[in-house]
């Protein structure tokens, strides 16, 4: 487990801490929310996505059960939105910049004719290596290992 997600970890209640509060009208509960979903950022951005689902989930709640308190729950909920970004501006700059100026090239994609009695041969000889693209050398051992384990790993 990295560092970064086992901070987001920590956060995370802080999210629901959050939602609690803004459902119970707390006016400062945009506050956690928002600083919390700016901690998420900041940290770990697949944990970040998930908290974004919770509170997809919670607005959803909303407008089913609670239409009655609805505008100042999305109003508090924008807010700690706009804290959040404010505060993960740093990352999203970041991420949004190596984004659009990846230049990494692709691999060439096409279909390459393998050689039969090549990779064969190399089986038999028990090499793995990269020799071009005529071969297919995945070794004796690991055909093996494959072969055997492979019905019991995906069933």
């Amino acid at each position: 487990m990295a560092i970064g997600e086992s901070i987001a970890y920590a956060f995370f209640p802080i999210v629901l801490l959050g939602i609690i509060k803004i459902n119970h009208s707390d006016k400062f509960g945009f506050l956690l929310l928002g600083l919390s979903m700016g901690l998420l950022v900041n940290t770990h951005i697949l944990t970040f996505l998930y908290a974004v689902f919770i509170v997809i989930l919670f607005i959803i709640y909303l407008f089913l059960f609670d239409r009655k308190h609805l505008l100042d729950k999305l109003i508090q909920i924008i807010k700690s939105s706009i804290v959040a970004i404010f505060l993960g501006m740093y990352t999203i700059y970041n991420l949004v910049h190596m984004i659009t100026n990846n230049h990494i090239e692709e691999p060439f994609k096409s279909i390459i004719a393998l050689s039969p009695s090549g990779v064969f041969m190399s089986t038999i000889n028990n090499e793995i290596g990269e020799h071009g693209a005529q071969k297919l050398e995945y070794g004796l051992t690991c055909d093996i290992v494959s072969y055997s384990f492979g019905d019991i790993l995906f069933w």
